[in-house]
């Protein structure tokens, strides 16, 4: 049931983004840690650039958060690599589900919250 309903919460947000600009729509969730500390999180900016990249704005997309360059698609591939069956599906799971690739996550993680608040 749940399985189920992750398409459609997707496509909502999607759909949302299109059609309503976060810097301008104020029901859309804000950062809490921004509001308590005045320092972007790894994620600050990801509605903006969402609906930048919806629209075609590339460059202002990664301008407001590059690590969704990276983020989204590693993401993206943790999700078909848990959907994946069979031996070709171990392969994947083995590559982006595995312990290294889970660390080279995390640290680009921590590296990209804390160079984003020195630059």
């Amino acid at each position: 049931m749940i399985k189920a309903l992750i398409p459609v919460v997707l496509v909502a947000i999607i759909v949302a983004l299109y059609f309503f600009n976060p810097m301008e729509a104020v029901w859309m969730p804000k950062c809490g840690f921004k509001m308590l500390t005045g320092l972007d999180c790894p994620s600050c900016g990801a509605l903006r650039a969402g609906h930048a990249f919806l629209h075609g704005r590339f460059t202002e997309a990664v301008n407001y958060n590059l690590f969704l360059v990276i983020g989204v698609p590693y993401l993206t591939a943790v999700f078909v690599a848990t959907q994946v069956k069979g031996n070709s599906g171990s392969m994947v799971r083995r590559i982006f589900l595995g312990r290294e690739a889970a660390w080279v996550y995390i640290v680009l993680f921590f590296t990209w919250w804390i160079l984003r608040n020195c630059l």
